[in-house]
């Protein structure tokens, strides 16, 4: 072998004429990466300067090896002799190895080489040539991303430090890791961190179901880590396909809420600045502060080198506890910060990780946790805090609720029962669910829990009963069962887009063939699953299959918020939900939904309309009902004879338009026992069609004077609109008018007679009878003596005899009728 070269693990990272550039992502161009070359793989030779551009690499494009000494080489792809000169890179060479070779004299040997895919390829040299032997085995090295676009500059080139990561997940042969950068950078638009993954996804032999999970993830509006896929070479070697991916932790572009660790270092480097301590000592007391936070509270100090810092006199720091804590959901139950709740819910803090060293801060999170609990888990959403009666929705984000059970249950992800469950809590707000995490175990992978069928129907987290399993509970408010289905149609046709044929998964797999093929030819799982083992194209194939069937199962199962309920009812939660059939709901002024075009409310109205609700209770037990408009109470009334009618003003229905609004009634007895529970679902349109009064039927009076009756049903008018209406009869060309008065409303308050006590009429007029109510409205009917006799001449099943018949029928021979004059203004009223 030459004296000149003897290669360690190769690889010279090398390019001529490249300098940093205002590009897409901000990396640390000049620092290791530079004119001269970066050599990653440390090589004792003579650099003669001969390397690959590794800055991007396309099929179609010819490969670019600088060669400033004019040496001569030789060019390798998939260890096949190739042109150096002309060779184009094509896709037969994805997942290979390209190699330039160098004659020195005695021989050809590896001076550089590239790994080809059409993915972007992460190459990291540790300083000692290992990689970590345990998790938290840090290890420092360098970093480089050959990227598979056309750009002028390297994506990064850097230092980093790597350590493993990941619970079960780590004690597996093919390894996951976070990496930590010297510098903020911002990869393919995720946002500038110094802290990422690497995700092995060794269990989920498709690759895919991470980053479908984290575009849904996107889709439904949470809080997402987002990822990219890439190949991997650790030390010369390739190591597979893996997930470069945001890490979970509060910064700006990830959970972007305030931080207590920032703000203990902050605060640490303000006493160090002005006390002149430097060095090993200032990051003593950084260290010092952020694991022990009793500082922060009013007139907060720390101890340091036997001197005490009032730290109020260094640095204005945040005296609001409201906020700023990133929480786990798990049972690892592992961090330094962690409390059970009474049902024996475990709950940690990822960020602040001390916080239990401050009392005030620890107790604030268990309380407000404890009253969430308390809140879900109670018969109506509410728990009293402080002597008010607060809900569940005043205390968590809802909208985040929904979208990440529906999330989790669409992805099959049965380890979010219990565990790699994040949620977080900014300054003076609610608990917001999210960012969702660790999708490789569900969905039909290759491990999936015993207690849950690897089959794509039925429930995978909703029925588990442990106490980590919150999502149980959610499911027996109507309120949430309503929303979820709304939230599920609403994403339906993203969905679509994902299972279709050529649509994201399969466009996604297609992209991901070669690096798949790979990864499963290096990495066999059946070396920890015996005889589980897929390979990527099985398994690729069985997600695919497995979504398709699911979401058609949860079609049905979303087909109505019925349908939902009973889908998920588990009599062993702490308040099963069960409708009652004694509990009858009726909108009178609201018509039958048949605007939406998927799981319909129960009616729709317009906008402006105040709503009059009518219930009816079967239920002798039952004396009062409270009712609940979107899960918030509104007012308890009590029941006569088994009902009440009520109107629900305009602007309590709070949701938004198109979107349904849940009533809710709960039946109480005279010790305030419940009884009887049901609900109804209401949208507010423009397009809702209005009901109208309608003409039931018409009478004639023959007394002292002739008076003729219209009679409506007139339940679809509020009080206020019944209140202003009147009718307003034609007859022989003169006007008569009848206001309404409450005072004559049938017992049931359903219909109203209107009546009219002409002066003289011709027994051949007809009667023309316009009803005026609400905004200029009218509805118009009309009348004859003629009309009304031959109806009861024609009326077999009457209650009159031949006698009276023969009466009625005489008065079509008369030709005029004139009425004697009134007495008095008082009008005769009767009801037939």
């Amino acid at each position: 072998m030459s004296n000149r070269r003897i290669l360690k693990k190769m690889f010279s990272f090398t390019t001529a004429a490249l300098t940093c550039t205002n590009l897409m992502f901000a990396g640390n161009c000049g620092q290791l990466f530079s004119q001269e070359g970066f050599t990653v793989f440390a090589a004792e030779t003579e650099n003669t300067g001969i390397s690959i551009d590794k800055t991007y690499l396309k099929v179609g494009e010819a490969l670019k090896i600088n060669n400033p000494t004019g040496s001569m080489i030789r060019c390798l792809a998939d260890g096949s002799e190739v042109d150096p000169e002309s060779f184009v890179l094509t896709e037969e060479f994805y997942e290979k190895w390209i190699e330039v070779q160098e004659f020195d004299g005695e021989g050809y040997e590896t001076v550089d080489k590239v790994y080809f895919s059409k993915l972007p390829v992460i190459y990291i040299n540790t300083d000692d040539g290992q990689v970590p032997a345990f998790k938290k085995d840090a290890k420092s090295g360098e970093m480089f991303i050959q990227n598979n676009e056309d750009t002028a500059e390297p994506i990064y080139n850097g230092k980093m430090t790597m350590q493993g990561r990941g619970n079960t997940t780590w004690g597996w042969e093919k390894k996951p890791y976070k990496i930590k950068l010297d510098k903020k950078t911002d990869f393919y638009g995720m946002g500038k961190s110094k802290k990422w993954c690497l995700l092995a996804n060794y269990q989920d032999e498709s690759l895919l179901r991470n980053t479908t999970a984290s575009k849904l993830s996107k889709e439904l509006g949470l809080t997402t880590m987002e990822t990219v896929w890439t190949d991997v070479v650790i030390n010369g070697e390739y190591v597979g396909n893996y997930q470069l991916c945001e890490q979970v932790g509060i910064e700006e572009a990830r959970v972007d809420i305030f931080d207590w660790e920032g703000e203990a270092k902050d605060a640490a480097s303000a006493i160090a600045k002005k006390e002149k301590i430097k060095g090993d000592k200032k990051d003593e007391l950084t260290d010092m502060m952020t694991e022990d936070m009793s500082w922060i509270k009013e007139g907060g100090t720390v101890t340091f080198d036997g001197k005490e810092y009032l730290v109020s006199d260094y640095y204005d720091f945040e005296s609001d506890i409201s906020g700023g804590y990133l929480f786990e959901s798990s049972e690892e139950y592992d961090e330094e910060s962690k409390f059970m709740t009474d049902s024996g819910l475990k709950v940690m803090l990822k960020s602040p990780e001390f916080l239990a060293s401050n009392d005030a801060m620890m107790s604030y999170v268990q309380d407000y946790w404890q009253n969430f609990e308390n809140a879900y888990r109670s018969e109506d959403g509410y728990t009293e805090i402080d002597g008010k009666m607060t809900h569940y929705t005043e205390l968590a984000d809802f909208d985040s609720m929904v979208s990440y059970w529906l999330l989790m249950e669409i992805m099959g992800n049965d380890d979010s029962r219990y565990k790699s469950r994040y949620i977080y809590k900014p300054h003076d707000s609610l608990l917001k669910f999210g960012p969702p995490w660790d999708f490789d175990t569900g969905a039909g992978s290759i491990i999936v829990s015993q207690e849950i069928s690897s089959n794509a129907t039925g429930w995978k987290v909703s029925q588990f009963e442990d106490p980590q399993n919150f999502y149980r509970e959610f499911l027996d408010d109507p309120l949430f069962i309503s929303a979820a289905t709304d939230r599920y149609w609403q994403i339906r046709p993203y969905l679509e887009d994902v299972i279709k044929e050529n649509g994201a998964l399969e466009r996604d797999s297609e992209y991901l063939y070669e690096s798949g093929m790979a990864d499963s030819a290096l990495w066999d799982r059946n070396n920890q699953w015996p005889g589980y083992g897929r390979g990527y194209i099985a398994d690729r194939d069985l997600f695919i299959s497995y979504m398709r069937e699911r979401i058609a199962w949860l079609d049905e199962q979303f087909s109505s918020d019925d349908a939902l309920l009973a889908s998920t009812y588990n009599e062993n939660s702490a308040s099963p939900y069960i409708r009652s059939d004694a509990v009858n709901i009726s909108t009178p002024n609201a018509v039958d939904d048949t605007i939406s075009a998927s799981a319909p409310a129960d009616a729709v109205i317009k906008p402006e309309k105040d709503l009059i609700m009518q219930i009816a209770v079967n239920d002798p037990q039952t004396t009062s009902l409270k009712v609940y408009v979107n899960g918030l109470y509104y007012d308890t009334f009590a029941l006569s004879n088994g009902s009440v009618r009520f109107e629900l003003p305009a602007d309590k229905l709070s949701q938004a338009a198109e979107k349904k609004n849940v009533i809710s009634f709960i039946g109480k007895d005279k010790d305030n026992n419940t009884t009887v529970r049901n609900f109804t679902t209401v949208k507010q349109s423009e397009y809702a069609a209005e009901p109208v009064p309608e003409f039931k039927s018409q009478s004639i009076v023959l007394s002292r004077q002739i008076s003729f009756n219209f009679y409506l049903d007139i339940t679809s008018l509020t009080e206020e609109e019944k209140n202003n209406s009147y009718m307003e009869f034609n007859i022989n060309g003169k006007t008569y008018t009848d206001a309404f008065d409450a005072d004559f409303m049938s017992c049931d308050e359903k219909y109203y007679g209107f009546t009219c006590s002409p002066d003289s009429f011709a027994i051949s007029n007809r009667i023309t009878a316009v009803y005026h109510y609400g905004d200029n409205k009218t509805i118009t009917n009309t009348f004859s003596v003629s009309d009304y006799i031959n109806t009861i001449i024609r009326n077999t099943y009457n209650r009159y005899n031949e006698r009276i018949i023969s009466i009625i029928r005489s008065l079509l021979g008369l030709r005029n009728y004139f009425c004697p004059p009134r007495q008095n203004n008082s009008i005769f009223r009767t009801w037939y």
